[in-house]
């Protein structure tokens, strides 16, 4: 583990993440928000009865996604470099 951060709770991760890496701008805060707003379509996709995702936005927020991974795989290399990992 490079950070000694950990939750138990899919929303406790989601605050985690903003609260040490968004709030000090080692994510963007695009990527903030759009976590924030796929996490809540995925509460939403698990928990609410007959959910229908249009395939306009579906395709959006997979160019989205991809853009996430790589800002994060971005900040992982950081990290590990930082800690001498």
């Amino acid at each position: 583990m490079i950070r000694d951060i950990s939750s138990s709770k899919h929303s406790g991760v989601r605050s985690l993440f903003n609260e040490h890496f968004v709030k000090n701008g080692i994510v963007k805060t695009e990527c903030g928000k759009f976590y924030s707003l796929i996490f809540d379509f995925r509460q939403k996709g698990d928990y609410e009865d007959f959910i229908v995702f249009e395939e306009a936005h579906v395709g959006e927020w997979l160019l989205k996604a991809e853009d996430f991974i790589s800002e994060i795989e971005k900040v992982i290399k950081n990290e590990l470099i930082n800690t001498g990992q």
